[in-house]
């Protein structure tokens, strides 16, 4: 997996698919081999050192060569190279619900709406990102990756009233008399508000190139 980030630093690295139709063709490769060794890479050499972005419709002064192009694979490439800190946020979208420990440490478990926006504590965010991230990553900072992910789709500007269930100390969500989900509130928290699922799920399946995240 080549380390794709997020923020335009990897512009090195071009991902793409490569063909499966000449697997097992020996003279194919044969062929190619030989071209390549006799004249066929000083040609290449040659025609790029020739170059003129102008004349394949870019800019002439190789600004649209600064970064990699975005190809699909480079895309998908992304997925499989988050950070701790996105992976939780990335699991949290797609599974729609979010387990962290609340200011007193007692685990809580929020769920994103399908139709609303959903406010998260942010300290309850910020817990579950840094349970499982380096001490020393500063890249781990919630509003930076919510950033990364989801660009200004999240407001992180408001108090608002949190809904969410608590977990008892059997580890099991609390519920009612009547056994059914007992939901907690606490008004005037500092939030993270998140629009709704089908909204972050289509950026991500934007950013990461994955039909299956818009599900």
């Amino acid at each position: 997996v080549i380390p794709i980030e997020l923020n335009g630093s990897d512009r090195r690295y071009g991902c793409v698919t490569v063909s499966p139709a000449k697997i097992g063709d020996t003279a194919y490769f044969t062929e190619l081999n030989d071209a390549i060794k006799n004249g066929g890479l000083v040609a290449m050499m040659e025609e790029l050192a020739a170059y003129l972005p102008a004349e394949n419709d870019m800019q002439a002064d190789w600004s649209d060569v600064r970064e990699a192009p975005l190809t699909t694979e480079r895309q998908q490439m992304r997925m499989h190279s988050l950070r701790p800190a996105q992976k939780v946020l990335v699991e949290f979208v797609h599974s729609g619900e979010l387990t962290a420990p609340e200011a007193s440490g007692r685990l809580v478990r929020y769920e994103l709406s399908e139709t609303e926006e959903t406010p998260i504590e942010k300290a309850t965010l910020k817990a579950a990102v840094e349970k499982v991230s380096n001490l020393h990553d500063n890249r781990a900072d919630v509003a930076n990756v919510l950033e990364e992910l989801f660009g200004n789709l999240v407001n992180h500007k408001g108090k608002k009233t949190v809904r969410f269930q608590r977990y008892g100390n059997d580890r099991e969500l609390e519920v009612t008399s009547k056994g059914e989900p007992d939901w907690s509130s606490k008004a005037g928290k500092h939030c993270y508000i998140f629009p709704a699922r089908p909204v972050l799920l289509a950026r991500l399946a934007e950013v990461f190139a994955t039909e299956a995240l818009a599900a």
